[in-house]
């Protein structure tokens, strides 16, 4: 009888640990839980403006003037290259323009100089 007993308390520990097993989550939802408690980024979805003294780089397949050129941004917020001269490159309200605008000013002002001026 005892040994029934026994067997009756072993079967019933592995039964209730079978049970608890399969109450946590899955490995598909445990990587899920992962991924989203990560911290996020500090400044996602904010596009970056270019100040003084950022350095920018400059590379023109059709304006050789230029090509490789690299400038640290002055304080007044312009940038002077060769063939061209300067152009403004933080905006008139002095809160930076994102390096795709950069690039517009400048293929502007090379247009008075070059047929192609694209990358």
């Amino acid at each position: 009888m005892r040994r029934l007993t026994t067997l009756g308390v072993f079967l019933a520990a592995v039964l209730m640990g079978v049970v608890a097993a399969g109450c946590g989550p899955s490995q598909a939802e445990r990587l899920r839980l992962f991924l989203n408690d990560r911290p996020k980024p500090i400044a996602e979805g904010v596009p970056y403006r270019v100040l003084p003294p950022d350095v920018i780089s400059i590379r023109s397949t059709y304006v050789p003037e230029i090509n490789g050129e690299t400038q640290q941004i002055r304080p007044d917020g312009f940038v002077n290259l060769p063939l061209v001269g300067e152009i403004d490159v933080v905006g008139e309200n002095r809160t930076g323009l994102k390096p795709t605008e950069i690039e517009e000013r400048i293929r502007k002002a090379c247009e008075g100089y070059y047929e192609r001026v694209d990358a």
